[in-house]
């Protein structure tokens, strides 16, 4: 993990600075966030296993036209299910001291999902697993080795949160660089796992 790290953000930091910016910029358009992060996600695993075109920017719109549909898949079901626990967090909120238990529910399924969309969005970027199996098998990766899903959940998220909290301070440095930081530590951490479970997929 510390030599994927000290790789991506040592030799490869210009492309992370540059990566970082096509990705921020395909945000803006919401239905193309999914398939940007997911292409981004595959360019950095690409790196760190040798098969990366020399061009990182070619290699990254190769990723994005062929995985679209997938990203715009993941994007779509996490939107769902973030819809869903928002429903059911304003449903315990109403039914008060009854609500506890639906509220307790509600963060623990959060949780989870936090978890597996992370595996899930390193499978759909660095496997041609089909939608379906990449959403299962990472929902099984996040559980099967949940030390380093719960690290590279917290480096993902954590960057988001921070990116909040600064907010409109963190604009600036999430245009520049956080987006690939965010990406290149998650991919850093579950690299081995990736490699060591679906090295043929």
């Amino acid at each position: 993990m510390g030599a994927n790290i000290k790789r991506l953000f040592g030799e490869e930091f210009n492309s992370l600075l540059l990566l970082n910016l096509i990705t921020a910029a395909l945000t803006l358009p919401v239905v193309t966030l999914g398939p940007a992060l997911v292409a981004l996600y595959g360019t950095l695993y690409k790196v760190l296993d040798d098969t990366c075109d020399r061009s990182r920017v070619r290699q990254f719109w190769t990723l994005f036209k062929a995985k679209f549909w997938k990203g715009v898949l993941l994007e779509l079901t996490v939107g769902g299910y973030g819809a869903m626990l928002l429903w059911c967090s304003a449903l315990a909120g109403k039914l008060g001291d009854r609500g506890l238990v639906l509220w307790l529910v509600t963060v623990l399924m959060g949780s989870w999902a936090a978890l597996s969309s992370v595996c899930v969005c390193q499978l759909l970027a660095a496997t041609e697993q089909p939608f379906g199996t990449a959403l299962w098998n990472g929902i099984c990766l996040a559980l099967g080795r949940l030390p380093l899903s719960l690290l590279a959940a917290l480096s993902t998220y954590g960057v988001l949160i921070v990116c909040y909290l600064l907010y409109p301070i963190s604009i600036l440095p999430l245009a520049v660089i956080l987006l690939s930081a965010m990406a290149a530590l998650a991919v850093s951490i579950l690299t081995p796992a990736v490699q060591d479970l679906f090295a043929e997929d």
